[in-house]
């Protein structure tokens, strides 16, 4: 006859269940429980499909993520306002508009579409180094006057 499964007979069998449906390690689960390694894997094959599904139900509802829980508190600072606006109630209406815009700018962010990375312009025409390579390649073609001029429309054409 075969042996019973050590960790369905466990008096803690559900939390173990729980533990394991919801991908906690083998090596937490035996030292906090003293079952091995070995039954654990033989008893995943026996957790409940009711166990199961309970934990990825309770998965589903906290795993909202932080741009949801946004959202809805965006949502939420919208309709302050709109009641506040309808009642006439200013004060109140710009404190939401002030939450609300705190809010947005959050969620474009993690949204990604607010573009915060630092901009550098360089005037390369006033530099000493754009005036020093300038003269330097007008010389070198002073042997080439149809280059030479070329270049010189060129450059002045873009400013520079």
């Amino acid at each position: 006859m075969p042996r019973k499964c050590t960790v369905c007979l466990h008096p803690k069998r559900l939390e173990i269940e729980r533990l394991l449906a919801s991908g906690a390690s083998f090596r937490e689960i035996t030292q906090q429980f003293g079952v091995s390694r070995d039954s654990l894997y033989r008893h995943r094959k026996h957790i409940s499909e009711t166990v199961q599904k309970a934990v990825e139900a309770q998965a589903v509802e906290q795993g909202k993520t932080v741009l949801e829980r946004i959202m809805e508190l965006n949502r939420q600072a919208r309709e302050v306002l709109e009641e506040a606006r309808a009642r006439g109630r200013y004060t109140a209406a710009v404190q939401a508009i002030g939450a609300a815009t705190r809010l947005l700018e959050l969620e474009a962010r993690l949204l990604g579409e607010l573009d915060e990375s630092p901009k550098v312009q360089v005037a390369l025409v006033a530099s000493p180094e754009w005036a020093r390579l300038k003269a330097l390649v007008l010389e070198a073609l002073a042997p080439y006057p149809e280059a030479r001029a070329a270049l010189v429309e060129r450059l002045e054409e873009a400013g520079a």
